[in-house]
């Protein structure tokens, strides 16, 4: 199962948090996290936080869309 880091924060206040989680889904004002052991975890009010999604994120995203496509997918990423 492919994992990535999801970080996110109340707006304002507190600090950031951050969750290893194997995907996640929004419905409404509502931020469903999944987590690779099938345990969730809902954020309430989501319109509330602020969030970040890293480089891992989007190497999991290609991934997925190389098994389902059954080919390479190029990119003109540049990482620093």
């Amino acid at each position: 199962m492919i994992t990535f880091k999801f970080k996110c924060k109340r707006k304002r206040i507190g600090f950031w948090k951050t969750y290893v989680v194997s995907g996640f889904r929004r419905d409404d004002n509502r931020m469903c996290l999944f987590f690779e052991d099938g345990t969730t975890l809902e954020l309430c009010e989501w319109s509330k936080y602020d969030c970040k999604l890293g480089t891992d994120y989007f190497d999991a995203v290609k991934k997925v869309m190389e098994q389902k496509a059954g080919q390479s997918i190029p990119t003109n990423e540049v990482r620093k």
